[in-house]
């Protein structure tokens, strides 16, 4: 998460101010280092740049830049995994999570819902386990 200049309509008036913050998919290197890149609010649209954990600086003047954007992800990765990622209508941050696992041919877990009620936690996952081999996991769990 990294926080954003803009304010939600509903925090409008609250006190203190309550900035919108954004999810980003960042990938940490061998020695623990993010490795940087750009990522746009889905709220204004500003570009940041995503240095460190939770830390980013926006890039002042840009509101368009070299991000990477849902049809870009959709084009590298196979078509029933894109498809799955549009029927739950994943943001920006999923989609590059999958397509990292993929490309790195790493086995995981992607949680593509989360609901919370009365203490019990709903959702789907989606598991990869390898190359070709994906499948969509219920899961439920007290809180």
């Amino acid at each position: 998460m990294v926080e954003c200049h803009c304010v939600l309509p509903q925090y409008r008036n609250k006190v203190p101010t309550v900035y919108h913050s954004i999810t980003v998919f960042s990938i940490i290197d061998e020695s623990g280092t993010v490795i940087p890149k750009h990522a746009a609010c889905n709220n204004c649209g500003v570009i940041h740049n995503v240095y460190d954990i939770c830390k980013s600086e926006i890039i002042p003047g840009r509101e368009n830049g070299a991000v990477m954007e849902i049809e870009d992800a959709k084009l590298l990765l196979p078509d029933s995994v894109g498809q799955i990622l549009e029927s739950y209508n994943c943001d920006i941050p999923i989609w590059e999570h999958v397509l990292f696992l993929l490309q790195e041919k790493y086995i995981g877990t992607v949680t593509l819902t989360r609901k919370i009620d009365e203490g019990l936690i709903t959702g789907k996952l989606l598991k990869i386990q390898g190359p070709g081999k994906y499948s969509l996991e219920p899961y439920s769990r007290q809180e």
